[in-house]
């Protein structure tokens, strides 16, 4: 998720670690919080697979500074990873689909709509699997009927702002 989030923040413009930091805890605050002993490995990763690359600088101060920019191999992974498949893990999949919703405008329409139909897609099948668990399983508790029930309106209500996109 934080490579998916680097990439989010890079695709805009070339930034330092310490811009991308800012970046990600100003824009996905909601989603997580990021340190730097998590974005540094995280960019290592991403640059030796040579999705990202490094310019090496002095600052102003004489320090060193690297400033980190997206490669066209980065942009073509980025986009595959908006477009894959989510997760079976229900609480991962719900943070990505919003990252995902938040990183929408960064590409053409096309993809905007293949991204939403696979979302859609995946809410829609959460949302029968419930249903079904929850018309089979004579064994729930009324709460637990109550909880699945409302995860179900849920996914309603998620489906239906996919659609209004």
């Amino acid at each position: 998720m934080i490579e998916f989030l680097i990439l989010t923040i890079l695709i805009k413009s070339s930034n330092s670690i310490y811009g991308i930091k800012t970046e990600i805890e100003k824009n996905f605050f909601a989603f997580l919080n990021i340190s730097f002993g998590s974005l540094h490995p995280a960019i290592k990763k991403l640059e030796r697979k040579e999705y990202v690359k490094t310019r090496k600088a002095i600052s102003k101060g004489g320090q060193r500074c690297y400033t980190y920019s997206i490669t066209k191999a980065g942009k073509q992974y980025f986009e595959d990873l908006m477009v894959t498949k989510l997760p079976k893990n229900p609480s991962i999949a719900s943070k990505l689909i919003m990252l995902k919703i938040f990183s929408l405008d960064k590409f053409e329409k096309n993809i905007q709509e293949e991204i939403k139909t696979k979302i859609k897609k995946y809410l829609e099948l959460k949302k029968i699997e419930l249903q079904n668990k929850t018309n089979k399983d004579e064994n729930l508790s009324y709460s637990e009927k109550a909880v699945l029930n409302h995860e179900i309106s849920r996914l309603n209500s998620d489906i239906n702002w996919i659609e209004s996109l």
